[in-house]
């Protein structure tokens, strides 16, 4: 991937500033979001993982909460 990618990549999901950092994936296949990330996103105990053409989108999961009638 060009650096050219990865800023176009940051302005279409509004950042203010590209930024990366390098990561391990253990050998059950986790990584560790930094702490920083998650507080800036506001993401909570789950998140959705979207495989995209430039590579893996982690982003918060909004549920629309509906309510059920009573019968």
């Amino acid at each position: 991937m060009s650096n050219n990618e990865t800023l176009c990549f940051c302005e279409v999901i509004s950042v203010e500033k590209c930024v990366g950092i390098v990561k391990e994936i253990d050998k059950l296949g986790r990584i560790v979001i930094p702490k920083d990330f998650r507080d800036r996103l506001k993401l909570g105990k789950e998140v959705e993982v979207v495989l995209t053409k430039a590579g893996i989108l982690i982003r918060s999961v909004e549920y629309e909460l509906t309510k059920k009638e009573n019968k």
